[in-house]
């Protein structure tokens, strides 16, 4: 028997017969204006969670009759989560195949809806008393919620974004102003940042990659795993950035208003008769949209709008062809790939693979052979963290990555696990790391791994590398 007052410790056992004062609470029975109920919560497997939604039901500002109903969403999402992932942290791949798996349940898409603000809820009180870290990319795919029959309700129609991009690229060439805006409407399609992280960046924000001619932009938002995002780009927008950077060049070296030189999106205007720097910010670039929406005619869209359009173009993919069963297997190996994935045009292998890696496997050349799964290594021949084997007779090199560079390695699709879990060792160790140079040579060998995962997927899909034959 528990009597509820907040103010006290949340109890540690799993069942509670817990009575309180109202009558609107949901009970049991009531008697002399306590009421009294029972809440199990050993339904769910993980002392953590189960602690979790324990604090949630004991201390959450809001009703016990809310709490009761949340708590019900709460269980179905953290026992599909640890039947699917074992790990404690949610991380936004937990969200995004939720999302897909209530898209499969015959429920109402109000019910859905409902279940999704029920763990937004939840992740709000586990970070507001830093009991886990829930990142911007999680809340953003708790706060746009696509229907299995729609598109999703805040994506740009395609003929309607047509029109807005030519509009856009109509007046830029009109003053700098127009030129920041249309860059700006560019980088929303293109990547997955918020219209903040947009308007936030620095003018250094072009980074190069391994491979001569590519390059990412780097954001100082924070995602879930508290790294800088850093995402690819295409060669027009960097030279679109560069040109930027050339127009801004002489705002950003007079300008008394130290604090404006770092940012990339920077212009001048009139006030009062004198020309002031200024940074675009949202209000601006929401104002200009509208008045653009009016000039076309079309109903006003917002810079939200625009990211809508980046990841729901990404998620009818998943959706329509199967492009989230790949992302399963490249995280989990928990479904095959096929040749299907030849099929894909606008979103190949490789992008899914960095994406779900963090990382731009660039110019990474494999010496080693992939082959069909076989039984003609023994045990002993096992090297690299059980990644593959060694052909070789005798070993005659001992370097850190020697394995993985040596033309004698030699690895198969059965071996995927172990690369996946050896990636998933060498990111905590990038997130420990305080020394920047040795931080970059694991950042390095994340590449050659995910290199070699990438060829190991082609490999099952039909493409061939290395002498199969000369293995042995």
């Amino acid at each position: 028997m528990i009597h509820y007052n907040p103010l006290e410790e949340c109890p540690g056992s799993d069942k509670w017969i817990l009575c309180y004062e109202g009558k609107d609470e949901p009970s049991l029975l009531a008697y002399n204006g306590v009421s009294v109920s029972i809440i199990d919560f050993s339904s769910t497997k993980h002392a953590i969670h189960r602690f979790w939604i324990k604090l949630y039901y004991w201390k959450a500002n809001i009703t016990l009759k809310t709490r009761f109903l949340r708590k019900r969403s709460i269980e179905i999402f953290i026992a599909w989560k640890e039947e699917n992932n074992d790990k404690i942290e949610f991380t936004l791949m937990d969200i995004l195949l939720y999302k897909q798996w209530l898209n499969s349940k015959n429920i109402s898409e109000k019910t859905r809806e409902t279940r999704l603000r029920h763990i937004k809820s939840f992740f709000d009180f586990l970070s507001a008393n830093n009991l886990t870290t829930i990142g911007d990319d999680i809340y953003y795919h708790l706060s746009t919620y696509n229907s299995k029959n729609e598109n999703g309700p805040n994506k740009i129609p395609d003929n309607d974004l047509i029109k807005l991009g030519k509009k856009f690229k109509e007046k830029a060439e009109e003053n700098l102003t127009n030129f920041l805006y249309y860059i700006i409407f560019y980088i929303l399609l293109e990547t997955e940042f918020r219209i903040g992280s947009v308007l936030d960046l620095e003018y250094d924000c072009i980074k190069p990659t391994i491979k001569n001619g590519e390059f990412v932009i780097t954001s100082k938002t924070k995602t879930s795993n508290n790294e800088i995002v850093e995402q690819p780009i295409s060669l027009y927008t960097k030279k679109q950035i560069d040109l930027v950077l050339e127009r801004t060049k002489e705002l950003r070296t007079n300008t008394n208003l130290t604090e404006l030189q770092k940012y990339l999106f920077i212009s001048e205007r009139k006030y009062l008769g004198d020309i002031r720097v200024f940074k675009i910010n949202k209000e601006l670039f929401r104002r200009y949209i509208h008045s653009l929406c009016d000039e076309l005619n079309i109903p006003h869209y917002t810079a939200e709008n625009l990211r809508d359009t980046h990841m729901t173009k990404v998620q009818e993919y998943s959706i329509q062809k199967g492009l989230e069963t790949i992302r399963t297997n490249t995280l989990t190996g928990h479904k095959n790939i096929d040749t299907t994935t030849n099929h894909y045009t606008d979103i190949d292998l490789q992008t899914i693979l960095e994406v779900a890696n963090k990382v731009i496997i660039g110019n990474v050349t494999i010496e080693g052979k992939i082959i069909e799964n076989n039984k003609r290594f023994e045990q002993e021949d096992e090297v690299y963290h059980n990644c593959g084997y060694c052909s070789n007779k005798a070993c005659d090199n001992f370097s850190y990555v020697s394995c993985l560079l040596c033309k004698h390695f030699v690895t198969m699709p059965s071996k995927k696990p172990y690369f996946k879990e050896l990636i998933s060792v060498i990111n905590k160790q990038i997130k420990n790391e305080k020394i920047p140079h040795d931080k970059e040579d694991l950042y390095n060998i994340k590449r050659l791994l995910t290199a070699y995962l990438l060829k190991i997927e082609e490999f099952e899909g039909g493409e061939i590398y290395g002498d199969c034959s000369s293995s042995s």
